[in-house]
């Protein structure tokens, strides 16, 4: 077990990325461990800050600075790995929240560092570049918990990011010809409500991780097809059959074809139901796998949905998006820059 656990994070962004290295800071704390987080901005490493505001039911400790000690451990994401090459005493972890981001940098490794993937594309794609998976650590999605289950819709979600390029043209097809819902700047009470009424999930994108978005669509009771992308090239990532997956030269005729039929389904077919029991235990599965790598006592971790402090922040980062709290407020920053600068 390690004394103090410091778990690297870009600053400024809220993202799925963003969120796992909170939840791992937030599962060290739960099990009897010494996590905190350390934020990083193009400047610094620990900047002074309070946790986003939509990561703040997390139990977070912030630190500003990183103790390079025999003893202690250091986290950081597949983003920086110049960081990481200047820690030569503490223990360090290298978590592949994706692969894709990586592949650029031609940055050697620190040959102590131990690999740690999200994802099992991820695992195989760094086996590949000759490096030793030391373990998997996963990550869960968090929803709003909504009672009242609504009938579902003949209408489909679809993200507005990281679309494969090979997958453009049937991507706009679909926004062309069917009812649809694009994902943008959603707080978690809206994303839940839309997933909630939704019949179908459609995600032509890279995945270069274990995406949250198809997930959260089948914990909603939505049927998903997806790329045949990234994390979606492998059934453990995306456990759905090939009929659900995409290649980029199938034909709109065909295309249509299988979203019609999904339409006709009233209700979700085995397949999905084996993945949402999956991602049901997701949370759990994550506890463990945070617990085995650091050494920490594990415990039997209740669902995140029926937590008081979880459910107010959800409600307030509604009202935040609703009142588009966050644009005006960088707005105000931008203004009093400028100003501070004539």
């Amino acid at each position: 077990m390690h004394n103090t656990i410091y778990i690297l994070c870009p600053n400024e962004l809220v993202t799925g990325g963003t969120e796992a290295l909170h939840q791992m800071v937030d599962a060290i704390n739960k099990q009897g461990g010494d996590g905190r987080i350390v934020y990083v901005s193009r400047l610094s490493v620990g900047v002074k800050r309070r946790p986003p505001f939509r990561f703040r039911h997390y139990e977070i400790n912030v630190a500003t600075s990183v103790d390079d000690t025999i003893g202690n451990a250091i986290v950081a994401p597949e983003v920086y790995p110049e960081i990481m090459c200047k820690y030569k005493n503490a223990t360090t972890y290298f978590w592949w929240l994706s692969f894709d981001y990586f592949s650029n940098s031609k940055v050697p490794f620190p040959k102590n560092v131990k690999h740690i993937c999200q994802s099992y594309y991820a695992a195989d794609m760094i086996k590949n570049e000759g490096l030793i998976v030391h373990q998997m650590v996963t990550d869960y999605i968090t929803v709003f918990p909504l009672k009242a289950r609504e009938s579902k819709r003949n209408v489909i979600m679809m993200p507005t990011r990281k679309i494969d390029a090979a997958y453009q043209s049937l991507h706009d097809h679909i926004l062309a010809k069917y009812s649809t819902i694009e994902i943008r700047n959603l707080s978690k009470l809206a994303l839940s409500r839309s997933f909630q009424k939704s019949k179908l999930y459609v995600d032509f994108g890279i995945h270069p991780g274990k995406d949250r978005l198809p997930r959260e669509a089948v914990y909603f009771d939505a049927m998903v097809l997806t790329s045949k992308s990234g994390s979606c090239t492998n059934n453990v990532d995306v456990p759905l059959d090939d009929q659900y997956k995409i290649t980029s030269d199938i034909s709109v005729v065909e295309l249509d074809k299988r979203i019609d039929n999904m339409f006709n389904q009233e209700t979700q077919n085995s397949v999905f139901k084996n993945y949402k029991k999956i991602i049901q235990n997701d949370r759990q599965t994550f506890f463990d796998e945070i617990s085995t790598v650091f050494g920490l006592t594990k415990i039997v971790i209740g669902p995140l949905e029926s937590n008081f402090r979880y459910k107010y922040y959800m409600y307030l980062d509604h009202v935040r998006s609703v009142l588009r709290f966050d644009e005006r407020l960088l707005k105000i920053k931008k203004k009093l820059s400028t100003y501070l600068r004539k």
